[in-house]
């Protein structure tokens, strides 16, 4: 009997293998961030199956600690993962990775933007090495949530009814950010200049 975090272990055990066996070879290497109240299985296992056999030279990891902690907001969960991040780069080593790929379910979009972000200030000697392949965000909210929705809505965001994820999601000006809604702060000139460099 496995629950998700075993399912996740075990695909990751064998990739783990299959490196190990080509050490020769460099590596793919793709993170897979999940949305809101989920988990990487929930979101991202049939997704990781698929790339695996389309493209063996993958390293296909994702953050499994994010976990009923979605709440917490973006930035919390976006440092949290961008070390995680930058253990796996450790782990394989610089010079075993070819390309750097980053894909995100809903709100895992923005966390990885975050964590892409955060990467590039704090370790720039070990970012600037790597190969950025691709950035994929699948129905991720980079611009929102109120657009179609009521006025209530936001309100209910603003006070915290989904936690700080919400309020980040909810395009009010927040002190924190100078006044400004988060995501203003997140899509800033550095993050632009970053995502450029993704082939």
């Amino acid at each position: 009997k496995l629950d998700s975090l075993d399912i996740w272990r075990f695909f990751n055990t064998n990739r783990h293998l299959k490196i190990a066996e080509k050490h020769t070879e460099k590596t793919h290497l793709v993170i897979l961030t999940h949305g809101m109240m989920s988990n990487v299985t929930a979101d991202m296992l049939y997704l990781a199956e698929q790339i695996k056999m389309s493209n063996d030279d993958c390293h296909i990891t994702g953050f499994t600690d994010n976990v009923c902690k979605t709440e917490r907001g973006v930035r919390y969960q976006g440092i949290k993962n961008a070390e995680f991040i930058f253990k796996e780069i450790h782990k394989i080593g610089v010079d075993n990775i070819s390309k750097l790929s980053f894909i995100g379910h809903s709100l895992g979009g923005l966390v990885q933007l975050f964590a892409v972000s955060y990467l590039f200030k704090k370790y720039p000697d070990v970012m600037y090495k790597l190969k950025l392949e691709n950035f994929i965000a699948l129905a991720s909210p980079l611009l929102g949530v109120l657009n179609e929705n009521p006025k209530i809505f936001a309100k209910l965001l603003h006070i915290g009814i989904i936690g700080k994820s919400g309020q980040d999601l909810g395009l009010i000006p927040m002190m924190e950010y100078n006044d400004e809604p988060f995501l203003s702060v997140l899509l800033c000139a550095h993050t632009r200049n970053i995502l450029r460099r993704f082939a």
